[in-house]
C-alpha cells in the first residue's frame, strides 16, 4: 500500500507540473531565488561515477544548463529528447549539462540504466534525497523539470525555466554560446 500511495504522489506531482501554463516558471515563486542574470548559486558535490565537480570552476569557458529531473517525472522524460538534441548539437562548441537526479533513495542502479538507454552521457548529480536532494533545496527547486543555464565563466544565469525547455532551449544555448565567442 505504501508503495502505491507514494507512486500515486509521484503522478500527482507530475500531473501538477503538467497542469502549470507553460509560461509559468518557478522562478516566479517567491521562494526561488533564481532569475536571469543573477549568479547560480556555486556548489561541490560527486557526480555518481565518483567524481568531484566543482561549479562554475570546473565549467570555465561553458555554458551549462544545470538540468533538475527524474527518472520518475513525465515531463522529465517528455523534455529528454530536447536535451539529448541540444547536448549533442552543442556539446563541441563548448556546452555541458550537469543533470541533477530528484530519484527517491536506492535507485541508483535504475537511474545509471536509464542513463545508459536515453544516450545521456553527461554528468549527473545523485544523492537519494528525492524532493530533499541537496541542490534541489539549495537552488530553491519546487518543481521539475527545471533547466537552469548558465555561463561558467561568471556563474551568470543566462536562462532559466521554460526559457530553457522545449523549443526555446536549443535557441538559448546558441546564442549564448555565439556571445562567449564575441
Amino acid at each position: 500500500m505504501r508503495h502505491i500511495t507514494s507512486g500515486l504522489r509521484s503522478l500527482a506531482l507530475c500531473v501538477l507540473a503538467l497542469a502549470l501554463p507553460a509560461t509559468q516558471s518557478v522562478a516566479s515563486d517567491p521562494k526561488s531565488p533564481l532569475v536571469e542574470g543573477q549568479t547560480a548559486p556555486q556548489f561541490q558535490t560527486k557526480d555518481i561515477s565518483g567524481r568531484t565537480i566543482n561549479f562554475p570552476e570546473d565549467y570555465k569557458g561553458m555554458v551549462v544548463l544545470l538540468d533538475f529531473w527524474a527518472t520518475w517525472c513525465g515531463p522529465c522524460r517528455a523534455e529528454l529528447p530536447n536535451v539529448v538534441s541540444a547536448y549533442q548539437k552543442f556539446h563541441g562548441q563548448g556546452f555541458e549539462i550537469v543533470g541533477i537526479s530528484l530519484d527517491r533513495p536506492n535507485a541508483g542502479p535504475k537511474l545509471t540504466s536509464f542513463m545508459k538507454e536515453n544516450g545521456m552521457s553527461w554528468p549527473q548529480v545523485y544523492d537519494g534525497g528525492y524532493w530533499q536532494a541537496a541542490l534541489a533545496q539549495k537552488y530553491g527547486i519546487h518543481s521539475i523539470p527545471r533547466a537552469i543555464l548558465v555561463d561558467g565563466d561568471t556563474g551568470t544565469i543566462l536562462a532559466e525555466g521554460p526559457a530553457a525547455r522545449g523549443s526555446r532551449l536549443a535557441p538559448a544555448i546558441e546564442h549564448a554560446i555565439a556571445s562567449k565567442h564575441k
